[in-house]
């Protein structure tokens, strides 16, 4: 910020001699041209080539080269301390990080022609332990991203998210005699959820139930950032899952969910589905595939991916379920009381 306003104190022939002394610019053109609303100077045609395509002066583009050449860069420490462990929606359906299997799924209206990926490269020197590590953090991520893509998408096809048909209207709202009843809360104030599931998957489940004392989603605590980091120290949430329409061995699975085990949480929102079918392949009479699709969130309504790790799973009598100790008292594990779980999780600090 200081450096900025330093900056902007310069005269136009000032910053593009400061430039050319630092050797960001080139001095390879003698067109005069003008920066701003001072007076004519000198500069190369490429700068201005540059300035015109991103749509801005050339002031603007050698503030924005000298800010950059100027700055601080973090610290691989600091870089991988505050990335996110689990990826987001903006991850996982970026073509450019985690681009589709196949080169021949990308559609007409997209970037053609790609033949390398802009990956880190580990057959490279490295500058330092700390620049290894960050470039084998970043590839196992978007290794893992294509993956976690590819389980959260079936699971969002099979449970078919659809707007809710909650069936009030104007006239339903008023008795025999015209008389206008008490309505739930919710619907008087419009805050019922938007958006139902018609299907079903094996391991996706609807958070919430249908007794009100308990919220779906609700963070316990959030811890403050520790001494030089930006981010919290940690954030506790607590989900609550329904396992009444679960068969008996689906929900022995759910109940197997123990302590370390990850979840993704998914936000859809049915109101904001577009409902467009997959664009088609190049040069291909079929479309792409739903797991290789770039505009799955806007057909399904995805608003937000978030990640978290389970730390403790109890049922309705207050039973840690996640307790290896269980396992080894007398008459083993016992059965769990009710339908409802309760799940104690880490979401991400850095998401």
């Amino acid at each position: 910020k200081w450096l900025k306003e330093k900056i902007a104190m310069w005269a136009d022939d000032t910053m593009y001699d400061v430039c050319y002394r630092l050797r960001l610019v080139d001095d390879d053109d003698d067109e005069v041209i003008q920066l701003g609303n001072e007076k004519k100077t000198r500069i190369c045609m490429k700068t201005a080539d540059v300035a015109k395509k991103l749509g801005c002066t050339c002031r603007e583009l050698l503030e924005s080269i000298l800010l950059y050449h100027q700055s601080s860069r973090q610290s691989d420490g600091a870089i991988l301390s505050s990335a996110p462990l689990y990826p987001t929606e903006a991850l996982l359906w970026d073509r450019h990080s985690v681009p589709p299997g196949n080169y021949g799924l990308v559609s007409e209206g997209s970037i053609t022609g790609i033949t390398s990926l802009s990956l880190p490269k580990l057959n490279a020197r490295f500058l330092s332990a700390g620049d290894y590590l960050l470039r084998n953090f970043r590839l196992f991520r978007l290794e893992s991203a294509y993956e976690i893509r590819a389980d959260l998408v079936d699971a969002i096809k099979r449970m078919r998210p659809m707007p809710k048909q909650d069936g009030y209207t104007e006239d339903s709202l008023n008795d025999y005699y015209g008389n206008s009843f008490n309505q739930d809360e919710n619907v008087a104030n419009d805050e019922s959820p938007k958006t139902e599931f018609q299907g079903w998957a094996r391991m996706g489940l609807e958070l919430g139930t249908n007794k009100l004392d308990k919220q779906g989603l609700r963070l316990i605590r959030v811890d403050p950032p520790r001494l030089g980091e930006s981010v919290p120290a940690s954030v506790i949430a607590e989900l609550v899952l329904d396992l009444r329409h679960c068969a008996t061995s689906l929900a022995a699975e759910w109940d197997e969910i123990g302590e370390f085990d990850n979840l993704f949480l998914v936000s859809v929102d049915a109101s904001k589905m577009t409902g467009a079918p997959a664009p088609m392949m190049r040069r291909k009479d079929r479309r792409v595939p739903d797991e290789e699709d770039f505009t799955f969130p806007e057909r399904y309504g995805i608003q937000a991916v978030r990640g978290c790790m389970v730390l403790e799973v109890r049922d309705e009598a207050g039973t840690i379920l996640s307790d290896p100790a269980l396992a080894y008292e007398e008459g083993g594990r016992p059965d769990p009381k009710g339908k409802r779980r309760f799940l104690r999780v880490a979401l991400d600090p850095a998401q």
